[in-house]
């Protein structure tokens, strides 16, 4: 248990690894939201300029007046559908490119083109496989939830509800550590990925236990930053960065020394 804690303790340590690491992760962030905030931009100027034709309507029953909103209305579709997709893509070949750049610096494996086109495939495979599960609870949530003002005595199926999403979201990203292993490493899919995170579970325990335990430490770090007025949302973002690359370098160690 010392060695690991060790371990463990060396991945929050600012060394070139780290550094690389935290870089890939602060550019994907700056880049998705980059993309993010012109999606916000187009679909908020589209819908604006519906609200402008709804606005200079002054008879609802004339038609020839409903006929500009018709047509400004199917152009705010298109364009919704259209940056929807763009950002979509955007946001796949992003996460393909500093996934595999992570991964393959960690793993001392090369990169190209055809990985990250390939990487990008098996992450919309890996969501298709896990959407029917997440949908159905994400909804019974929602409906759930949307209903507990009216019936208080429903909470604790709330927070079941709750509870059963978040374990659903850890099994996910578990397994896809092994999932992304096994295709660095090997070029191998799913069923590898399934075989080796239920063979290495006992293995992989208590590195997944010191990992929760650096995200409830600083869940703790921000609630007393709150508590003595220095909470800002930069600060929080960093310190949440800085603990999620800690974590992400020594639970890819740990997977690849599992596996």
């Amino acid at each position: 248990m010392k060695d690991e804690l060790v371990h463990f303790g060396r991945s929050f340590i600012i060394s070139r690894k780290f550094i690389m690491i935290f870089a890939v992760e602060f550019f994907f962030v700056l880049l998705l939201y980059s993309a993010f905030s012109g999606w916000l931009f187009g679909i908020e100027y589209f819908s604006g300029a519906v609200s402008d034709v709804k606005n200079s309507i002054t008879d609802s029953n004339d038609i020839s007046q409903l006929v500009p909103l018709a047509e400004t209305f199917k152009s705010f579709v298109f364009y919704l559908v259209l940056f929807s997709v763009i950002f979509t893509m955007l946001f796949l070949v992003l996460w393909a490119v500093s996934r595999m750049v992570s991964w393959n610096y960690l793993l001392r494996k090369k990169s190209s083109a055809k990985q990250a086109f390939k990487l990008m495939l098996l992450k919309f495979c890996w969501v298709l496989l896990w959407l029917p599960v997440n949908v159905i609870l994400i909804v019974l949530f929602f409906a759930a939830f949307s209903a507990l003002s009216a019936n208080p005595l429903i909470a604790p199926f709330v927070n079941a509800l709750l509870l059963i999403n978040i374990a659903v979201f850890l099994i996910t990203a578990y397994f896809g550590l092994f999932l992304y292993h096994s295709f660095f490493v090997h070029d191998r899919m799913f069923f590898e990925a399934f075989r080796k995170g239920f063979k290495a579970f006992p293995k992989m325990f208590f590195p997944l236990v010191l990992s929760a335990a650096a995200f409830f430490v600083w869940w703790l770090v921000i609630i007393v930053l709150a508590y003595l007025n220095l909470a800002y949302l930069l600060v929080d973002a960093f310190l949440f960065l800085y603990v999620f690359c800690a974590v992400k370098i020594y639970l890819i160690e740990k997977t690849a020394e599992a596996s």
